[in-house]
């Protein structure tokens, strides 16, 4: 690790503590394909619409192994999301528990 990644991490690190936000970083395995960088963003994404918390996801260059990784996290930072992330029981169990709070906020 370079000096100026130790700096962008400990500088997010300190930003995520400041504004009150929980820190989730990849647990890297020796087979980690798409499918599990995409298991690990539902599990940081779930809290923040489901329980209203903040969540800062922590990914090193190093855990970019696969470039369509980089495509996962620019359409986050495009669009607030990924396609088809949320499929069957996910997308159904999470429209169960937002429509109430939903139809409280007018929307």
């Amino acid at each position: 690790m370079n000096y100026l990644s130790i700096n962008k991490q400990t500088l997010t690190r300190l930003a995520s503590h400041i504004s009150g936000s929980k820190i989730n970083t990849l647990e890297m395995m020796k087979d980690y394909k798409q499918e599990n960088f995409r298991d690990d963003v539902r599990e940081a994404m779930k809290p923040c619409g489901l329980e209203d918390q903040k969540i800062t996801l922590v990914i090193n260059d190093n855990q970019i192994t696969d470039d369509i990784f980089l495509e996962d996290v620019n359409n986050i930072l495009n669009s607030g999301e990924i396609p088809n992330l949320w499929e069957g029981e996910d997308r159904d169990y999470i429209n169960n528990e937002i429509k109430p709070i939903a139809l409280e906020n007018g929307i």
